[in-house]
């Protein structure tokens, strides 16, 4: 097993950090397209 200069804990973990950076990209972007819908939907 290699490590490359990072530790066990970082080298263990990183697939999560990189997983729930990526879960909340997509919840921003898809609520703030939902509230763009609603806003034009209500506003027009």
């Amino acid at each position: 097993m290699f490590h490359s200069g990072m530790n066990d804990w970082y080298f263990g973990w990183d697939w999560f950090l990189w997983l729930g950076f990526i879960f909340l990209l997509f919840s921003s972007f898809g609520n703030w397209g939902y509230t763009y819908r609603v806003h034009q939907k209500y506003n027009g």
